[in-house]
């Protein structure tokens, strides 16, 4: 009987124990695979969070890029766009500089044509005079044409030069370009004010040579006279 009792006294004891022991166990069990679980969650959130870094980086980057390409295509445009400007106003300075001397080109042959002219009225005026024709308004006249002709040359030689140096130091910029013409505009005007006043005295001359305004130099009012003087008019 004692040795039953014994051992259900060691059975009890046991058990005693082991309702202390497995709740242990199982709040060490639980304990464990709570600190199993936070440790999971916070590395599923640092790699999360570092995740989301190196996607942000590689946003910036992408943006940086994106930017940079940006700006390489801003200024490639800007590199046409000045070409292209460099070679319009290039082009209109040389087009410029075309009219420019065409222009002298046209006032030199036109002073040349008004020598010529005033060399065939001074070869009449000559023969009109061998005549014995009354030809000193004429000669004056020639005179004074002759010098406006002098005087056109001089203008056109010196629009020339003026042309020759703006031409020279002048940049193809619009801004110089239109300063440079504006510049030679009143030159321009010049010389053509000069050219239509050696014509117009030439053509002084020419009309005081038209019959009845040359009378022979020793023409008297006799009726003879006057007959050998409408006779000298009617020869010419």
């Amino acid at each position: 009987m004692k040795l039953i009792n014994k051992h259900i006294s060691k059975i009890g004891a046991v058990a005693l124990i082991g309702s202390f022991i497995l709740p242990l166990v199982a709040i060490a069990e639980t304990s464990t695979t709570s600190n199993s679980g936070r440790a999971t969650t916070t590395k599923s959130r640092d790699d999360i969070r570092e995740r989301l870094d190196e996607l942000k980086e590689r946003a910036k980057e992408q943006k940086q890029s994106i930017k940079e390409e940006a700006k390489e295509k801003r200024d490639e445009l800007k590199d046409i766009r000045d070409e292209t400007k460099e070679r319009t106003q290039a082009n209109i300075k040389k087009r410029l500089e075309k009219f420019l001397r065409n222009l002298t080109k046209r006032f030199d042959a036109a002073i040349e044509r008004l020598r010529k002219l005033a060399s065939r009225i001074e070869s009449r005026i000559s023969k009109m005079e061998a005549e014995g024709k009354n030809v000193t308004e004429a000669k004056g006249l020639l005179d004074t044409a002759k010098l406006k002709i002098n005087l056109a040359a001089s203008s056109t030689e010196a629009l020339k030069l003026k042309t020759n140096a703006l031409l020279a130091t002048t940049t193809a910029s619009s801004t110089d370009l239109k300063i440079a013409f504006k510049n030679l505009k009143d030159d321009v005007k010049e010389v053509k004010d000069d050219v239509k006043a050696a014509h117009a005295a030439l053509v002084d001359v020419i009309n005081s040579l038209k019959p009845g305004r040359n009378k022979p130099k020793n023409a008297t009012t006799t009726p003879a006279t006057t007959t050998a003087t409408t006779t000298d008019e009617d020869d010419d």
